[in-house]
């Protein structure tokens, strides 16, 4: 109800105009949504598995490693930014004398979580 068109909606949105793209949604063509919509639940889900129809659909046109596959979402790769391409950005935003943010967070903390961080230890 919420994460499709107040966020990934207006990400695509935002993104495309950026770049000068015309993009389209080919799953939300009204024409499509009604029709799976009237179809019957045991059609959509099969033994707690999701998308059966969608599967079904394209199983002789998707590679297995593709069709078969779990669920998964479109992650930023913001761990890895962090540790390399925007590592200086967040030295300075948090952790510079001058950072703005230092009235608020405790230094010592957020030092310890970057530098955990940045050195694999963990994935903060």
């Amino acid at each position: 109800m919420t994460y499709l068109p107040d966020d990934l909606h207006v990400k695509m949105d935002r993104l495309s105009m950026a770049n000068a793209l015309e993009t389209r949604s080919s799953m939300l063509d009204t024409a499509l949504v009604e029709y799976v919509a009237s179809l019957p639940s045991h059609l959509k889900i099969h033994c707690t598995r999701m998308k059966s129809v969608l599967r079904l659909a394209g199983r002789d046109v998707l590679p297995p490693a593709l069709s078969n596959c779990k669920k998964h979402g479109f992650g930023v790769p913001i761990g890895s930014w962090f540790r390399y391409q925007l590592r200086g950005y967040v030295e300075d935003t948090l952790l510079s004398p001058q950072a703005h943010l230092r009235v608020y967070c405790n230094q010592e903390f957020i030092r310890t979580l970057f530098r955990e961080h940045v050195e694999g230890v963990r994935q903060h």
